[in-house]
């Protein structure tokens, strides 16, 4: 859980799929907890199984491949 700096928050998860329509994908809420947005924020990819928040509210996401993939994704729509 990536958190918003108007309060709210955003729950970031990997996917997987193997035709290559995986990634990392955000729920958005409002300090309230109402649902105020979801979206794609990376796309093209197939086995992230592994992933994370850093200390500065990025998030790793690690695509089991034959060479191994990482990428950091900013969950924060405002930077």
């Amino acid at each position: 859980v990536a958190p918003l700096p108007d309060g709210g928050y955003v729950y970031v998860s990997n996917s997987e799929d193997d035709t290559g329509k995986a990634g990392v994908f955000g729920l958005y809420f409002d300090k309230d907890g109402g649902i105020t947005n979801y979206k794609a924020l990376l796309t093209g990819t197939t086995w992230n199984c592994g992933g994370g928040m850093t200390p500065w509210d990025t998030w790793i996401s690690c695509e089991e491949t034959s060479t191994g993939q990482c990428w950091q994704v900013e969950p924060n729509p405002d930077k």
